[in-house]
């Protein structure tokens, strides 16, 4: 029989990437704990990644890294391709392992593909960039010559965590990928950055230095909130502070109104995000230092940052099962994260939830605390007397129990929907508390939708889906815990056609097999007769320089 020892690997990878490493040495390679599975093999291969090692631009395939069984780890050497593998797999395994912790989602998470492996190429070619590409089942992460040396996207802890968000929400949320909006192209770009920024804060030595930099002051720039800073300096030079993106930014809604693009579009929440996080740190902060003067010591800046990120990491990401199954706005992820965090914590005693209300509506994604509050729930007595076991049998059992309640769910009488999702999940509270079990239910259906007309530019006279559908979140009693719904309205269909039309305008949709449609933002093609929208990864990442 295996001991659990035998499903622990230990690796050392960068904390950050090698320019973080040279700035703050306690940032280097440092050893870390994964817990892939017993079943691990040369490349590194898990039960949930495969690392396939081929440069396409040089037509080479590299060996792969070595697993030692005895000592459970891989020989690679710092500088070697094989490092590089290591680099990539673990921190991807690493971002995997934080989401299905029980302290955050409690449960295994599908790729949205057939197959239980996700491929890693960590040398993929030579071009400045890093992808997830769903219909390759693959991460990419490229290499380019930098300023003063090669720059290997495989070794930047940012990048990999960011690409592997991406795939984890596409697994978790399949149809963000169908882009109806600027909201759901730029939560895609959220989720990647928020996934960074929480698994870099997972380390100690991060938390350390950014505590050390910031000298507890989180409100000012620091090495999380830039990310991928070698990227940036590999492309533009040193002079200055060149990144992808900054979480510490003052974007709001009114200041994206004209400007759809997803990169730019998502700074309004990653800045959000961060906003509430560094708010989390200072309650923290105040409630250490009453603690602190009680036994006449200073306060532990560190362990109020520690306590912090992980409330925010169950914060940010256990609202992902609240979401809606298509079409998500800001307002929607909102919601969710409200009512997720005050079903796991009732009393909220340090007040988080006030922090988190009032930068949304700073922000502009709410205009009020009353448009935070989640869509009114029916009540018990409104069902036909059902079970829990009557909804988690199977996708069938639920579709029978939705088919019966079509009107209390607002589905037209004579529209055809399907099950998108029917799963479980083990959540554990503080103090490893098991959390009452809850049942996430999703529904899709499609209206089409005739776009008509020149402004619509590649996409006139086409049929284009108005995707509906909704999120149902039940306990064990079968009690309804929450409620999201996306209704075929005529707001939402005027908002889609504005949107394409938009798009259409900026030219910034392409179809899929046009070579020079290959920069454009947006590709689209046919599928049963409808268009199908959805955002080109590999279109190189927008750079933003500060």
């Amino acid at each position: 029989m295996a001991s659990a020892s035998d499903s622990i690997v230990k690796t050392r990878v960068y904390q950050g990437d090698p320019l973080v490493a040279r700035k703050y040495p306690s940032l280097g390679i440092q050893e870390i704990e994964l817990h892939p599975g017993a079943v691990v093999f040369d490349g590194p291969v898990s039960p949930r990644f495969a690392v396939v090692d081929y440069d396409a631009s040089n037509n080479k395939l590299f060996p792969p890294a070595r697993f030692q069984r005895r000592q459970r780890q891989f020989e690679a050497r710092p500088n070697s391709p094989q490092f590089r593998q290591v680099n990539a797999w673990a921190v991807a395994q690493l971002t995997l392992e934080m989401y299905e912790d029980p302290k955050v989602l409690g449960r295994r998470i599908p790729w949205a593909f057939p197959g239980n492996r996700l491929f890693i190429l960590p040398h993929a070619g030579y071009w400045e960039n890093a992808l997830y590409d769903r219909k390759t089942r693959t991460l990419q992460f490229f290499y380019f010559q930098g300023q003063e040396k090669p720059i290997y996207t495989a070794l930047s802890h940012d990048i990999i965590s960011h690409e592997t968000g991406h795939a984890i929400l596409d697994g978790i949320r399949p149809l963000y990928n169908e882009i109806s909006s600027p909201d759901t192209a730029g939560f895609h770009e959220f989720i990647g950055d928020a996934t960074a920024i929480l698994l870099a804060f997972s380390h100690q030595a991060y938390r350390k230095a950014v505590i050390q930099e910031a000298r507890g002051n989180l409100r000012k720039d620091t090495i999380v909130a830039s990310l991928a800073d070698e990227f940036g300096t590999g492309l533009y030079g040193s002079a200055g502070r060149y990144f992808l993106r900054n979480a510490i930014n003052d974007m709001t809604m009114s200041k994206v109104r004209y400007t759809w693009e997803s990169h730019v579009y998502s700074e309004v929440l990653t800045g959000a995000f961060y906003e509430i996080l560094i708010g989390l740190y200072e309650k923290q902060q105040d409630l250490e230092a009453r603690k602190a003067r009680k036994r006449g010591a200073r306060p532990n800046r560190i362990a109020a940052l520690s306590r912090a990120v992980v409330h925010m990491r169950r914060l940010a990401l256990r609202a992902l099962d609240y979401c809606p199954p298509v079409d998500i706005s800001y307002l929607d992820y909102a919601r969710a994260l409200l009512r997720a965090d005050e079903l796991a914590y009732p009393k909220d005693e340090l007040g988080y939830r006030n922090v988190v209300r009032r930068v949304f509506r700073r922000r502009g994604i709410a205009a009020t605390n009353h448009e935070l509050e989640p869509e009114p729930t029916p009540p018990r007595d409104a069902f036909e007397t059902y079970t829990f076991a009557d909804v988690d049998d199977s996708t069938v059992s639920a579709y029978h129990f939705l088919d019966r309640h079509r009107r209390l769910l607002e589905i037209p009488p004579n529209q055809d929907f399907h099950v998108a999702s029917l799963y479980g999940n083990a959540k554990e509270g503080d103090r490893l508390h098991q959390m009452p079990r809850e049942l996430i239910l999703t529904y899709v259906w499609e209206k089409d939708i005739l776009l008509s007309g020149r402004r619509y530019g590649p996409l006139n006279n086409q049929t284009f889906p108005l995707l509906c559908g909704g999120t149902l979140v039940m306990d064990e009693r079968a009690n309804l815990l929450y409620l999201c719904r996306k209704k075929d309205d005529p707001e939402r269909e005027e908002r889609l056609r504005d949107y394409l039309a938009y798009l259409a305008r900026q030219n910034a949709i392409g179809h899929v097999d046009d070579p020079e449609a290959r920069d454009k933002p947006f590709h689209y093609e046919l599928r049963r007769g409808r268009v199908s929208l959805t955002q080109n990864r590999l279109a190189m990442h927008q750079r933003r320089r500060r």
